[in-house]
Protein backbone atom coordinates (compact mmCIF):
# COMPACT_ATOMS: atom_id res chain seq x y z
CA UNK A 1 0.00 0.00 0.00
CA UNK A 2 1.46 3.35 -1.03
CA UNK A 3 0.71 6.80 -2.42
CA UNK A 4 1.67 8.65 -5.57
CA UNK A 5 1.30 12.32 -4.69
CA UNK A 6 1.71 15.82 -6.14
CA UNK A 7 0.17 14.83 -9.49
CA UNK A 8 -1.38 17.49 -11.76
CA UNK A 9 -4.76 18.44 -10.24
CA UNK A 10 -7.70 17.08 -12.24
CA UNK A 11 -11.07 18.63 -12.96
CA UNK A 12 -12.50 16.45 -10.18
CA UNK A 13 -9.96 17.75 -7.65
CA UNK A 14 -7.70 14.68 -7.51
CA UNK A 15 -3.92 15.10 -7.28
CA UNK A 16 -2.84 11.75 -5.81
CA UNK A 17 -3.38 8.00 -6.14
CA UNK A 18 -3.56 5.41 -3.39
CA UNK A 19 -2.14 2.08 -4.62
CA UNK A 20 -3.19 -1.29 -3.19
CA UNK A 21 -1.26 -4.39 -4.39
CA UNK A 22 -1.77 -8.01 -3.34
CA UNK A 23 1.70 -9.47 -2.76
CA UNK A 24 0.62 -12.98 -3.81
CA UNK A 25 -1.32 -12.42 -7.04
CA UNK A 26 0.06 -8.90 -7.80
CA UNK A 27 -3.51 -7.72 -8.40
CA UNK A 28 -3.61 -3.94 -8.05
CA UNK A 29 -6.17 -1.27 -7.32
CA UNK A 30 -5.61 2.41 -8.09
CA UNK A 31 -7.93 4.89 -6.39
CA UNK A 32 -7.79 8.64 -7.09
CA UNK A 33 -7.56 10.87 -4.03
CA UNK A 34 -5.81 14.05 -2.89
CA UNK A 35 -2.39 14.70 -1.36
CA UNK A 36 -3.86 15.97 1.92
CA UNK A 37 -6.03 12.88 2.44
CA UNK A 38 -6.42 11.95 6.12
CA UNK A 39 -6.13 8.55 7.80
CA UNK A 40 -9.95 8.15 8.18
CA UNK A 41 -10.39 9.00 4.48
CA UNK A 42 -7.76 6.40 3.50
CA UNK A 43 -9.57 3.87 5.68
CA UNK A 44 -12.82 4.57 3.80
CA UNK A 45 -11.00 4.03 0.48
CA UNK A 46 -9.56 0.77 1.80
CA UNK A 47 -12.92 -0.60 2.92
CA UNK A 48 -14.77 0.53 -0.22
CA UNK A 49 -12.08 -0.94 -2.50
CA UNK A 50 -10.33 -3.90 -0.86
CA UNK A 51 -12.67 -5.12 1.87
CA UNK A 52 -15.71 -4.87 -0.41
CA UNK A 53 -14.09 -7.09 -3.05
CA UNK A 54 -11.67 -9.32 -1.15
CA UNK A 55 -12.44 -9.27 2.61
CA UNK A 56 -9.87 -8.17 5.22
CA UNK A 57 -6.20 -9.01 4.67
CA UNK A 58 -4.05 -10.56 7.38
CA UNK A 59 -1.26 -8.01 6.87
CA UNK A 60 -1.03 -4.51 5.38
CA UNK A 61 2.43 -3.29 4.37
CA UNK A 62 2.95 0.45 3.93
CA UNK A 63 5.60 3.13 4.27
CA UNK A 64 5.99 5.27 7.38
CA UNK A 65 3.67 8.02 6.23
CA UNK A 66 2.09 9.93 9.11
CA UNK A 67 -1.32 8.56 8.09
CA UNK A 68 -0.14 4.98 8.65
CA UNK A 69 1.57 5.70 11.97
CA UNK A 70 -1.39 7.62 13.42
CA UNK A 71 -3.28 6.30 16.44
CA UNK A 72 -6.49 6.11 14.39
CA UNK A 73 -4.91 3.81 11.79
CA UNK A 74 -3.21 1.59 14.38
CA UNK A 75 -6.26 1.25 16.63
CA UNK A 76 -8.60 0.60 13.71
CA UNK A 77 -6.68 -2.35 12.32
CA UNK A 78 -5.71 -3.66 15.74
CA UNK A 79 -9.43 -3.81 16.54
CA UNK A 80 -10.31 -5.75 13.38
CA UNK A 81 -7.28 -8.07 13.62
CA UNK A 82 -5.13 -6.96 10.67
CA UNK A 83 -1.39 -6.72 11.32
CA UNK A 84 0.36 -3.53 10.20
CA UNK A 85 3.91 -3.66 8.83
CA UNK A 86 6.12 -0.84 7.57
CA UNK A 87 8.80 -0.60 4.90
CA UNK A 88 12.27 -0.52 6.44
CA UNK A 89 15.75 -0.05 5.08
CA UNK A 90 16.43 -3.70 5.93
CA UNK A 91 13.78 -4.99 3.51
CA UNK A 92 14.65 -3.20 0.27
CA UNK A 93 12.82 -5.75 -1.90
CA UNK A 94 9.43 -4.80 -0.45
CA UNK A 95 10.09 -1.11 -0.99
CA UNK A 96 11.52 -1.79 -4.46
CA UNK A 97 8.40 -3.70 -5.52
CA UNK A 98 6.25 -0.72 -4.56
CA UNK A 99 8.56 1.73 -6.32
CA UNK A 100 8.40 -0.36 -9.51
CA UNK A 101 4.61 -0.53 -9.29
CA UNK A 102 4.37 3.25 -8.89
CA UNK A 103 6.79 3.83 -11.77
CA UNK A 104 4.78 1.51 -14.06
CA UNK A 105 1.53 3.25 -13.13
CA UNK A 106 3.02 6.69 -13.82
CA UNK A 107 4.30 5.52 -17.22
CA UNK A 108 0.89 4.12 -18.17
CA UNK A 109 -0.87 7.33 -17.14
CA UNK A 110 1.69 9.39 -19.03
CA UNK A 111 0.74 7.51 -22.20
CA UNK A 112 -2.86 8.65 -21.76
CA UNK A 113 -2.69 12.15 -20.42
CA UNK A 114 0.36 13.69 -22.07
CA UNK A 115 -1.97 16.19 -23.75
CA UNK A 116 -4.67 16.26 -21.06
CA UNK A 117 -2.93 16.49 -17.70
CA UNK A 118 -6.18 17.36 -15.91
CA UNK A 119 -8.03 14.15 -16.86
CA UNK A 120 -5.66 11.38 -15.77
CA UNK A 121 -8.13 10.12 -13.12
CA UNK A 122 -10.65 9.28 -15.86
CA UNK A 123 -8.22 6.70 -17.28
CA UNK A 124 -7.50 4.85 -14.02
CA UNK A 125 -10.17 2.13 -14.61
CA UNK A 126 -8.64 1.24 -17.99
CA UNK A 127 -5.11 1.35 -16.56
CA UNK A 128 -6.12 -0.93 -13.68
CA UNK A 129 -7.76 -3.44 -16.05
CA UNK A 130 -4.77 -3.46 -18.43
CA UNK A 131 -2.29 -3.96 -15.61
CA UNK A 132 -4.25 -6.78 -13.98
CA UNK A 133 -4.73 -8.49 -17.36
CA UNK A 134 -0.98 -8.44 -18.20
CA UNK A 135 1.37 -11.31 -17.39
CA UNK A 136 3.75 -10.57 -14.49
CA UNK A 137 7.38 -11.60 -14.83
CA UNK A 138 7.57 -12.62 -11.15
CA UNK A 139 4.63 -15.07 -11.34
CA UNK A 140 4.28 -15.99 -15.01
CA UNK A 141 0.53 -15.29 -14.83
CA UNK A 142 -1.74 -12.28 -15.00
CA UNK A 143 -3.15 -11.03 -11.68
CA UNK A 144 -6.65 -11.84 -12.97
CA UNK A 145 -5.62 -15.48 -13.61
CA UNK A 146 -4.25 -15.98 -10.10
CA UNK A 147 -7.10 -14.17 -8.38
CA UNK A 148 -10.09 -15.31 -10.47
CA UNK A 149 -8.80 -18.44 -12.20
CA UNK A 150 -9.57 -17.14 -15.69
CA UNK A 151 -9.16 -14.26 -18.11
CA UNK A 152 -11.95 -11.68 -18.03
CA UNK A 153 -13.89 -10.51 -21.06
CA UNK A 154 -12.52 -7.38 -22.70
CA UNK A 155 -14.29 -4.78 -24.83
CA UNK A 156 -12.55 -6.36 -27.84
CA UNK A 157 -13.92 -9.84 -27.07
CA UNK A 158 -17.40 -8.46 -26.48
CA UNK A 159 -17.28 -6.64 -29.81
CA UNK A 160 -16.12 -9.77 -31.63
CA UNK A 161 -19.14 -11.66 -30.26
CA UNK A 162 -21.39 -9.08 -31.90
CA UNK A 163 -23.38 -8.56 -28.74
CA UNK A 164 -24.72 -5.23 -29.85
CA UNK A 165 -24.23 -3.25 -33.04
CA UNK A 166 -25.95 -0.12 -31.88
CA UNK A 167 -23.65 2.73 -32.90
CA UNK A 168 -23.45 4.28 -29.43
CA UNK A 169 -22.58 0.91 -27.88
CA UNK A 170 -19.91 0.25 -30.52
CA UNK A 171 -18.37 3.66 -29.90
CA UNK A 172 -18.28 3.00 -26.16
CA UNK A 173 -16.65 -0.43 -26.62
CA UNK A 174 -14.11 0.91 -29.11
CA UNK A 175 -13.24 3.78 -26.78
CA UNK A 176 -12.45 1.45 -23.89
CA UNK A 177 -10.72 -1.04 -26.15
CA UNK A 178 -8.38 1.72 -27.37
CA UNK A 179 -7.63 2.85 -23.83
CA UNK A 180 -6.77 -0.68 -22.70
CA UNK A 181 -4.57 -1.18 -25.77
CA UNK A 182 -2.63 2.01 -24.97
CA UNK A 183 -2.04 0.80 -21.41
CA UNK A 184 -0.94 -2.69 -22.51
CA UNK A 185 1.38 -1.22 -25.15
CA UNK A 186 2.94 0.88 -22.42
CA UNK A 187 3.60 -2.23 -20.33
CA UNK A 188 5.46 -4.06 -23.12
CA UNK A 189 8.62 -1.91 -23.23
CA UNK A 190 8.55 -1.63 -19.44
CA UNK A 191 8.91 -5.41 -19.07
CA UNK A 192 11.63 -5.61 -21.73
CA UNK A 193 13.92 -3.02 -20.17
CA UNK A 194 17.18 -4.59 -19.01
CA UNK A 195 18.36 -3.74 -15.49
CA UNK A 196 21.13 -1.16 -15.35
CA UNK A 197 24.07 -1.86 -13.07
CA UNK A 198 26.65 0.48 -11.61
CA UNK A 199 29.93 -0.59 -10.09
CA UNK A 200 31.78 -2.67 -9.14
CA UNK A 201 31.50 -1.95 -5.41
CA UNK A 202 32.68 -3.85 -2.36
CA UNK A 203 30.21 -5.45 0.04
CA UNK A 204 30.92 -3.81 3.39
CA UNK A 205 28.40 -5.67 5.55
CA UNK A 206 25.82 -8.45 5.49
CA UNK A 207 22.63 -6.99 6.95
CA UNK A 208 20.54 -10.16 6.69
CA UNK A 209 20.39 -13.37 4.67
CA UNK A 210 18.96 -11.39 1.74
CA UNK A 211 20.29 -7.82 2.17
CA UNK A 212 23.79 -6.38 1.90
CA UNK A 213 25.39 -3.00 2.46
CA UNK A 214 27.73 -1.73 -0.29
CA UNK A 215 30.67 0.62 0.08
CA UNK A 216 29.39 3.41 -2.18
CA UNK A 217 31.17 6.66 -3.03
CA UNK A 218 29.83 9.78 -1.34
CA UNK A 219 28.86 11.25 -4.73
CA UNK A 220 26.10 8.67 -5.14
CA UNK A 221 22.90 9.66 -3.38
CA UNK A 222 21.65 6.07 -3.01
CA UNK A 223 20.64 4.10 0.05
CA UNK A 224 23.56 1.63 0.47
CA UNK A 225 21.50 -1.45 1.50
CA UNK A 226 20.27 -3.67 -1.36
CA UNK A 227 18.30 -6.90 -1.70
CA UNK A 228 20.25 -9.75 -3.36
CA UNK A 229 17.90 -9.61 -6.36
CA UNK A 230 19.36 -6.19 -7.20
CA UNK A 231 22.99 -7.38 -7.09
CA UNK A 232 25.13 -9.56 -9.32
CA UNK A 233 28.80 -10.65 -9.11
CA UNK A 234 31.29 -8.48 -10.97
CA UNK A 235 33.07 -10.23 -13.86
CA UNK A 236 36.35 -8.91 -15.22
CA UNK A 237 36.20 -8.84 -19.03
CA UNK A 238 39.42 -9.87 -20.73
CA UNK A 239 40.87 -7.84 -23.59
CA UNK A 240 39.87 -10.30 -26.31
CA UNK A 241 36.71 -11.67 -24.77
CA UNK A 242 34.19 -12.42 -27.53
CA UNK A 243 31.34 -10.96 -25.48
CA UNK A 244 31.24 -7.21 -25.26
CA UNK A 245 31.07 -5.82 -21.71
CA UNK A 246 27.88 -4.05 -20.67
CA UNK A 247 27.72 -0.37 -21.50
CA UNK A 248 28.73 1.75 -18.50
CA UNK A 249 26.33 4.22 -16.96
CA UNK A 250 27.64 7.67 -17.84
CA UNK A 251 27.83 10.12 -14.97
CA UNK A 252 28.31 13.76 -16.07
CA UNK A 253 31.63 15.25 -15.09
CA UNK A 254 31.06 17.76 -12.35
CA UNK A 255 32.66 18.85 -9.14
CA UNK A 256 29.30 18.55 -7.46
CA UNK A 257 26.69 15.83 -7.91
CA UNK A 258 23.35 17.15 -9.14
CA UNK A 259 20.00 15.55 -8.49
CA UNK A 260 16.55 16.27 -9.86
CA UNK A 261 13.68 17.00 -7.52
CA UNK A 262 10.70 14.73 -8.18
CA UNK A 263 8.41 15.83 -5.35
CA UNK A 264 8.45 18.06 -2.29
CA UNK A 265 6.68 16.12 0.43
CA UNK A 266 6.76 18.25 3.57
CA UNK A 267 8.04 21.42 5.22
CA UNK A 268 9.47 22.23 8.65
CA UNK A 269 11.21 25.02 10.57
CA UNK A 270 14.53 24.21 12.26
CA UNK A 271 16.30 27.01 14.17
CA UNK A 272 14.30 29.62 12.27
CA UNK A 273 15.38 28.10 8.94
CA UNK A 274 12.92 26.50 6.52
CA UNK A 275 13.64 22.97 5.31
CA UNK A 276 11.78 20.87 2.74
CA UNK A 277 11.47 17.08 2.59
CA UNK A 278 12.57 16.19 -0.95
CA UNK A 279 11.98 12.97 -2.90
CA UNK A 280 14.67 12.74 -5.57
CA UNK A 281 13.95 11.51 -9.08
CA UNK A 282 14.83 7.79 -9.57
CA UNK A 283 15.47 7.29 -5.82
CA UNK A 284 13.17 5.44 -3.39
CA UNK A 285 10.99 7.23 -0.88
CA UNK A 286 13.16 6.23 2.09
CA UNK A 287 16.05 8.22 0.54
CA UNK A 288 14.10 11.48 0.76
CA UNK A 289 16.11 14.18 2.56
CA UNK A 290 15.45 17.44 4.37
CA UNK A 291 17.00 20.29 2.39
CA UNK A 292 17.32 24.04 3.02
CA UNK A 293 15.58 26.27 0.51
CA UNK A 294 18.90 27.37 -1.00
CA UNK A 295 19.46 23.80 -2.21
CA UNK A 296 16.28 23.97 -4.28
CA UNK A 297 17.18 26.88 -6.55
CA UNK A 298 16.83 24.61 -9.58
CA UNK A 299 13.31 23.54 -8.62
CA UNK A 300 11.25 26.75 -8.36
CA UNK A 301 8.26 25.12 -10.04
CA UNK A 302 8.17 22.25 -7.53
CA UNK A 303 8.41 24.73 -4.65
CA UNK A 304 5.59 26.82 -6.05
CA UNK A 305 3.35 23.77 -6.58
CA UNK A 306 4.04 22.56 -3.03
CA UNK A 307 3.27 25.94 -1.45
CA UNK A 308 0.07 26.28 -3.48
CA UNK A 309 -1.09 22.85 -2.30
CA UNK A 310 -0.62 23.88 1.35
CA UNK A 311 -2.92 26.88 1.04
Amino acid sequence: MDFIVQLPPTRLGHDAIVVFVDRLTKRAYFQPTHTTVTAPEVAKLFFSTIFKNHRLPKVIISDRDAKFTSNFWKLLFNHIGTKLAMFTAFHPQTDGQTERMNHTLEEMLRAYSIYKQNTWDEYLPAVKFAYNNSKQASTGFTPFELDCGQHPNTPASLASNKLNHVLAAEDFINHWNNMIKIAKDTLIPTRKLSPKYLGPYTISAKISSTSYRLDLPSTLKIHPVFHVSMLKPYQQFEEFNREAPPQPIIIPESNEAKYEVEQILDKRLIRNKTQYLVKWLCYPLHDATWEPVENLKNAPKKLKEFELMRK
